[in-house]
């Protein structure tokens, strides 16, 4: 059985016109490893991976930074997770007029952007939009997330950090 190296060495005396012994046309084919029935499951199943998002940062009036590492993450004072949304992350944010519910509203990242729901606060949702036009949510309603938001009186905004 010729080698590869054998072939480039074969192909190279031919070219200068010396004889060769005979060179197999073409490498054997590969021999296929025997399958194990019990792995042989594994080769119908597809992992699903979650791809990393980008690191956005949620920033509030009194400086709070905090990065954005879920596609739902849920905000108020004392926020908790409800039943639709066990794994959704939490941010706690600090307003010292207390006009932020403990749970307030819930964001969503879909298809590269982000949404903003009003969980039945007690203040509302104010989106802000860059004329500085405002836009008050009706109680439960969600909406695209502008550059700048409120809830209740507590000023936010998210941005892709660089």
């Amino acid at each position: 059985m010729a080698l590869p190296g054998e072939l480039a060495a074969a192909a190279a005396e031919i070219a200068a016109g010396v004889a060769v012994a005979a060179v197999p046309a073409a490498l054997p084919a590969p021999v296929a490893a025997e399958v194990d029935d019990e792995a042989g499951d594994d080769l119908d199943e597809t992992m699903i991976v979650a791809r990393r998002m980008k690191p956005w940062t949620l920033e509030t009036e009194h400086g709070l930074k905090v990065s954005l590492t879920k596609p739902v993450v849920l905000l108020g004072r004392n926020p908790a997770r409800g039943g639709a949304h066990t794994d959704a992350q939490l941010v706690p944010l600090h307003d010292p007029g207390k006009t932020v519910s403990k749970t307030h509203a819930r964001l969503d990242f879909v298809e590269g952007a982000w949404g903003i729901s009003d969980l039945h606060s007690t203040n509302g949702v104010v989106l802000i939009d860059g004329g500085g036009l405002e836009n008050e949510l009706d109680a439960g309603a969600s909406a695209p997330l502008t550059d700048r938001f409120l809830l209740g009186e507590l000023a936010a905004r998210i941005y892709l950090e660089a």
